[in-house]
């Protein structure tokens, strides 16, 4: 299955990315395909500002929302991480995933959480 990785980031340190990769890669070895939204955040989307509470600029969070947007109608399922309730951005993707009737998944269980 094709999965969606879904959680917070803006606002908690290094930006979850551990919880993130850690969560990818048992996903990986358990036989899916996973999009990692913070294994993209590198290269053009690197942060070019991050203040003190680990949050980029308004400008270029979009950018992750549209770039992830896309990648996400592609996907089978959505992964979501916990805390995803407390996020924007995760909250944002959850509304477009159950808008096209994909499935919303505990990353850790698999089971439907939304």
């Amino acid at each position: 299955m094709k999965l969606y990785l879904c959680g917070p980031m803006s606002g908690i340190k290094d930006f979850n990315f551990p919880v993130f990769f850690h969560a990818a890669k048992r996903l990986e070895n358990a036989g899916h395909v996973v999009v990692n939204p913070a294994a993209l955040d590198t290269g053009e989307y690197a942060p070019v500002t991050v203040d003190i509470n680990w949050r980029v600029p308004e400008k270029q969070r979009r950018r992750y929302l549209k770039r992830d947007v896309a990648l996400l109608i592609e996907c089978d399922a959505l992964a979501v991480l916990p805390g995803w309730q407390a996020s924007k951005g995760a909250t944002f993707e959850v509304n477009v995933a159950a808008g096209l009737g994909l499935p919303g998944l505990n990353a850790d269980t698999l089971e439907p959480d939304y």
